[in-house]
Formats: C-alpha cells, sequence, structure tokens
C-alpha cells in the first residue's frame, strides 16, 4: 500500500475529504495503490456502529451535551477521553499497519492523527503521519506530536496551531480537499495534478475583480442541507422563497427523502426541488448565494464557487466556529433564526453589491490558498519513506 488514508464516519465531511484526496492523489499518479479505512473498522468493529448512532443522536438531540466535551478537547491537549480511546485497539492497528505497510499515513480525523500518533512513538515507526483539518477550527485534539505536515482551512487555523507549538514549516495553507469539480475553479498554482482541468481563477493582479464569465445567474438562490440532509433553516424560509416571482430557487434535498416529498407535495411551481445530487457544483457555482449548513467540506464547495454563504447560527462546536469564519472573513451571513434568514436573502437580491462585496472577499481568500500542495506534499513524504 502506498496511501492509507484513516477517517471516522461522525458526520459526512471527513469521509468526503478523504474521497477527495484519494482523487486527487489518483489524478496525480494512477497507479498509486491509495485506500480509505474507517479507523474503529481496525481498532473496534463491535462499537463501531454504535459510536455512529450515537454521535448522530447527540449532535441532534443533545447538543450542549456534545458541545460539552467538544469544548474540552478543544482546549486541553492530551484530553483524558482522547488518551483512552487512542489506548484502545492501538495493538490491532499495528497489526494491520505491520500487513499494509503503508508509505504515508493520511489522518482526516483527529482520533486518527492520535492513534497513529502513539503508534510512532510505542513503535519506533517512521511511517510519515499527515493530519488533514476538515473544519476551520485549531482545536488541540488536532494536533499530535508526531505528525509530519498538517493541511489546514486557513491562515488563521496555521496562526492557531503555530501558538501551540506547532513548527510553522509543517503546515500548509491549502483549504480543505474538494472533489475534482470543485479543484477546476482553483487556478493553475501546480495543477499538474489535474491534468486537462482549466482553471478559472482571478489571475494574479487582478485582486478584487469578478470575472464575468463565472456562470452566475442573477437573483438564483440554492439551498442545500449538511452531508446527512439535515435543514435547519425553517419551513418559513421555503415559503417566502416560493413566494419570490423573481427569483430562480433549487433546492437540493440530498438523502433527506422526507423533505423532498414534502416540498413535493406542496406543488411550489417556482421552486426547483432535487434529490441527491452527485455532483453539485456547476449549480453553486451558476447560483447568487447558497443557504446551508455551515459544514467545512459545504463551506469550502461554496467558496471553490465563489458562491456567499447564507446560514443559519448552529449548535455544534466546529460548525459555530465555521460560522465564525463565515462571518469575519466577510464571504457570507449567518442569521439566528429563519426571519432573520428571510431579511438577509432580501436584504442580497435588493442589494446587489452587498453580494459583489462578499464574492469579492471570497475571492481574495482563495489567493491565500495553495489547494495542490496537497499531492505534492504527500508524493514528497511518500519519496522519503
Amino acid at each position: 500500500m502506498d496511501v492509507l488514508i484513516l477517517t471516522a464516519f461522525f458526520g459526512a465531511g471527513h469521509y468526503t475529504v478523504s474521497k477527495a484526496i484519494r482523487e486527487q492523489l489518483m489524478e496525480r499518479d494512477s497507479t498509486l495503490d491509495v485506500q480509505i479505512q474507517d479507523l474503529f473498522s481496525i481498532t473496534n468493529p463491535i462499537i463501531e456502529n454504535y459510536a455512529y448512532d450515537f454521535y448522530n443522536f447527540i449532535t441532534r438531540e443533545m447538543p450542549e451535551f456534545y458541545n460539552f466535551f467538544y469544548n474540552r478537547k478543544k482546549d486541553i491537549p492530551d484530553f483524558y477521553i482522547d488518551e483512552i480511546t487512542s489506548i484502545i485497539g492501538l495493538q490491532k492497528f499495528a497489526e494491520y499497519v505491520k500487513v499494509k505497510r503503508p508509505r504515508v499515513i493520511i489522518s482526516t480525523f483527529p482520533i486518527c492523527s492520535n492513534v497513529v500518533s502513539r503508534f510512532k512513538k510505542k513503535y519506533k515507526s517512521q511511517v510519515p503521519l499527515v493530519t488533514c483539518i476538515t473544519d476551520v477550527v485549531d482545536s488541540w485534539e488536532w494536533v499530535s506530536e508526531e505528525t509530519d505536515r498538517y493541511f489546514v482551512p486557513a491562515g488563521c487555523v496555521r496562526d492557531g496551531l503555530v501558538k501551540k507549538g506547532v513548527e510553522p514549516g509543517k503546515i500548509s495553507v491549502t483549504g480543505i480537499p474538494l472533489r475534482r469539480s470543485f479543484m477546476k475553479f482553483f487556478g493553475s498554482q501546480d495543477s499538474s495534478a489535474f491534468a486537462g482541468v482549466k482553471g478559472e481563477y482571478v489571475p494574479d493582479g487582478s485582486e478584487g475583480e469578478i470575472k464575468p464569465d463565472n456562470g452566475l445567474c442573477e437573483n438564483r438562490v440554492l439551498v442545500m442541507g449538511g452531508g446527512r440532509g439535515l435543514f435547519e433553516i425553517g419551513e418559513e424560509v421555503f415559503d417566502y422563497l416560493a413566494g419570490l416571482e423573481s427569483v430562480k430557487t433549487t433546492i437540493i434535498t440530498g438523502k433527506n427523502r422526507e423533505l423532498y416529498d414534502q416540498l413535493r407535495s406542496r406543488g411550489f411551481k417556482s421552486l426547483e426541488v432535487m434529490g441527491y445530487v452527485h455532483d453539485p457544483a456547476q449549480v453553486i457555482r451558476e447560483s447568487s448565494i447558497i443557504i446551508t449548513k455551515p459544514g467545512g467540506v459545504t463551506l469550502f464547495e461554496s467558496i471553490s464557487c465563489e458562491t456567499p454563504v447564507v446560514c443559519r447560527e448552529p449548535h455544534i462546536g466546529q460548525e459555530i466556529q465555521n460560522a465564525g469564519f463565515i462571518e469575519n472573513m466577510g464571504i457570507g451571513m449567518v442569521r439566528g433564526s429563519a426571519d432573520e434568514i428571510i431579511r438577509g436573502i432580501e436584504s442580497a437580491i435588493e442589494n446587489p453589491c452587498c453580494i459583489q462585496d462578499m464574492k469579492r472577499s471570497i475571492i481574495n481568500f482563495k489567493k491565500t490558498l495553495r489547494p495542490f500542495e496537497v499531492t505534492s506534499s504527500v508524493i514528497e513524504l511518500m519519496d522519503r519513506w
């Protein structure tokens, strides 16, 4: 095995990022053996499904309980629960690595980084460890002593890790790795990993300029749920959008079949309701704004497409931090209620300069990212091993 990508299915984002990294590496070299593996299927297969069901339950029904532990892990190095989790199953993981013999291990989930770091220490392994942070966070849970390279979403995360003692030379500001269809909206900084994909990024020297041929359809609103098809914007928003004659609204319900049937049954003629869309890149790119949950992957898919984000104030730790990033960077709007979301949409539609300002902020932020360093860094580490 050349590359082992370790992940966990707590939410859809970690696995989505894992698939994107695999796709990018295979684009670079189709002969590579790149495998994605759920950590718990290796170390604790008996509790695997129970753990994911419990996560889905507490994030949906008990966010305060989830946030208590999330904030403890965020603020405290070597939090005892992570320590215990890392130790359990370490022997099984060591046996797995001995058989598979990966040349590089990439982690897209905090516990994976902790387990690999502990494995490297105990067994004196030199296998390179790459940690890919999948939300705009600099939490201690992502920091592991044996990590050789960090891929981080933004400069603020890099700065936070440096304050925690991580060597700046180990950190690459790549953004969150995305699928091929989204990568084409980044420029050709080093696009050898994507031969045949033409970038549409604003060239250097044209700061703040918005390209007129970016496919934008005037007054088009896109509504998308998170990776699990969850919507938290309120039915009032759907009713409001249905009444807008000058706006084309597309709603992608994803895996939420109940919402799909509900919206279709109401007969909204002005709403285009779609179920699961395998590749929403072009739809996002052509929209004026996207109303969605502030998950890390969806946020950076919107950034790649230069489409401002409107979201409802979240209640889950990492999404709270993503929402703060949206507001701090001026790349979207975060609102506390359905009524406030409606007023935000009204403001954006009635004042085109509002959308243009957010798009300029997105364009300028994109210039700080080096997404193609994901493949080049992994290949470099692999060649050393």
